[in-house]
């Protein structure tokens, strides 16, 4: 059942990328916060998909206008997966992407 839980938690972060791209921020939130719980249940606790989530949940609440929870997500993540694979792995580098998003913005505001 586990792996079962891994694979829907790995469909709803595809999801709410997707809405996220979409610009629709809404409706990404409760999918990767399910995700999000999904993985705290069925993965070790230093599992790199709890940060891939996060990530992507702080570029989620940060396009929501809740800039103050969203942008601690974003750097810890990238933090997170900086530390553990370098700045070459995929991972870190859509982390560092979603982040440098949002500092764009901010610098511009």
């Amino acid at each position: 059942m586990g792996e079962q839980h891994t694979l829907l938690g790995d469909n709803l972060v595809d999801l709410a990328q997707v809405l996220a791209d979409d610009l629709r921020p809404e409706e990404a939130l409760p999918s990767v916060e399910e995700a999000i719980e999904i993985y705290a249940h069925a993965l070790p606790p230093h599992h790199e998909y709890h940060h891939v989530a996060a990530s992507l949940k702080g570029l989620i609440l940060y396009n929501l206008g809740r800039q103050e929870e969203g942008l601690p997500l974003l750097e810890n993540a990238h933090r997170a997966l900086y530390d553990r694979f370098g700045p070459s792995h995929y991972l870190t580098e859509d982390a560092l992407n979603r982040l440098e998003q949002v500092e764009s913005r901010r610098h511009a505001d």
